[in-house]
């Protein structure tokens, strides 16, 4: 419009009662002829005009200004109505996929809209969820990465998967690790730490089951078959971890050996606590083989003890007693259980590692609990107890004392805090639970 406004302002407007040519403007006043005496033309009844062309200049510069606050301002506002346009809906599936898996939670949320609302064919969804088992064998926990699970176990819930994908949804619900403590000295014992990751959505309830747990070095066994442990996976993420010590030192010359460490792994998807016979919607054997290093018996003990007068403060705060409980239940000796913190909440976690051996002490006496241990930059909870039949004090001391043996029975604690921790007259907390049937 600005730019009309600016021709016709520029053309001009007749004024004055003169004939002129319409050809080339020439002031045809006292022309007898039929032809312009400027340019030539033929002077028809249409080739004639009354007045002369008057252009203003107000008018040419009101013009030229208004074109240029169009040209300004036009593109602002002709770049937000674009901007207004939800494009993402628009954009094929087969372009947002790509920008989705690659993090983009915005195309994600857009194909999940199109899935929820049924705007997919077949073979997109076959595409989006390619596109998510693929998410789901990473290992990653971003918001993108939820939100695509989440997307999984809907698409698997809702039967919208095929037969290949709901096995691989299956196979890869559970990231499986294993490690073994290295080196050991002949006469010490193998230790197998066994991990699961889960990789599910938080709507599904995932148990996993670890059974028959072995290790072999060719024909020589390191660890019998053990039973099995089992646990709740909750959502993406949640992990459980086994650790077995070997009754036996290992049998094997100094030097590196292969280990293989193999144990059958069970999930059980929407059966929280699956009884005998309940078979598991996926059932795998994890196989791996490790290497083992095995130093002579009079080699240097690898646990080191490190005394540390600046450490004695930092073990003090960082270490607590969460609970001592003795637990009564009808029929079933007593069970008294203590809770150690271990940094709990401190993202640095402890400065050093720590390995305990845990006493209760009652009246001058020591009663051996169990052992604790966390690694150096690491936070846990740790919970041990034993049953007990003669119990009845209502406080006790629960003594933390370093022990070589205790870092032993973990996978990576090398070096240990040497020192002592005496937590004096800790209530014990007494529950009583209740026989069945109110008996």
């Amino acid at each position: 419009i600005a730019v009309v406004i600016l021709l016709r302002t520029l053309r001009g407007r007749r004024v004055g009662g003169d004939p002129h040519c319409r050809n080339c403007e020439y002031n045809l006043t006292g022309a007898v002829s039929g032809q312009c005496p400027e340019c030539g033309a033929a002077l028809s009844d249409g080739m004639v005009v009354i007045g002369a062309r008057r252009r203003s200049r107000p008018r040419i510069v009101a013009a030229v200004m208004l074109l240029c606050l169009v040209l300004v301002f036009g593109p602002m506002s002709v770049g937000g109505a674009l901007s207004s346009i939800d494009w993402l809906k628009w954009t094929p599936t087969s372009w947002l996929i790509p920008g989705a898996e690659a993090g983009n939670l915005d195309k994600l949320k857009e194909l999940v809209r199109r899935n929820q609302n049924g705007e997919m064919s077949i073979e997109q969804l076959k595409q989006f969820y390619d596109a998510a088992l693929r998410v789901q064998a990473g290992v990653g926990s971003s918001a993108a990465d939820v939100e695509w699970i989440s997307a999984l176990g809907g698409g698997y819930s809702a039967d919208e998967l095929t037969a290949e994908q709901r096995e691989l949804f299956e196979r890869q619900g559970v990231i499986a690790a294993v490690r073994i403590r290295s080196p050991v000295r002949q006469g010490e014992t193998l230790v197998v730490e066994v991990s699961e990751q889960g990789r599910m959505p938080t709507s599904m309830n995932t148990y996993v089951m670890s059974c028959e747990l072995r290790a072999r070095c060719g024909d020589t066994s390191l660890l019998e078959p053990s039973g099995y442990q089992g646990g709740t996976l909750t959502g993406l993420g949640g992990r459980m971890t086994m650790t077995s010590c070997a009754r036996d030192p290992v049998p094997l010359m100094p030097g590196i050996h292969k280990v293989n460490v193999k144990y059958d792994l069970q999930l059980f998807i929407n059966q929280p606590n699956p009884v005998s016979g309940v078979a598991p919607n996926c059932s795998t054997t994890v196989d791996v083989s490790l290497p083992l290093e095995v130093l002579p018996s009079q080699a240097p003990d690898p646990v080191r003890l490190r005394e540390d007068a600046e450490l004695n403060a930092a073990m003090k705060t960082l270490i607590k007693i969460r609970e001592v409980r003795l637990r009564r239940k009808h029929k079933e000796q007593p069970y008294l259980s203590i809770e150690v913190q271990m940094a709990s909440g401190v993202s640095a976690g402890l400065p050093i590692g720590a390995a305990f051996d845990v006493f209760i002490r009652v009246d001058g006496d020591e009663r051996r609990i169990g052992t604790v241990s966390c690694g150096s930059g690491r936070n846990t909870n740790y919970s041990v107890g034993l049953d007990t039949a003669d119990f009845q004090s209502p406080t006790v001391d629960v003594i933390l004392r370093a022990s070589p043996d205790a870092a032993r029975r973990t996978i990576d604690v090398f070096e240990i805090w040497d020192g002592e921790l005496i937590f004096e007259d800790v209530q014990v907390d007494v529950e009583e639970v209740a026989a069945p049937g109110g008996q």
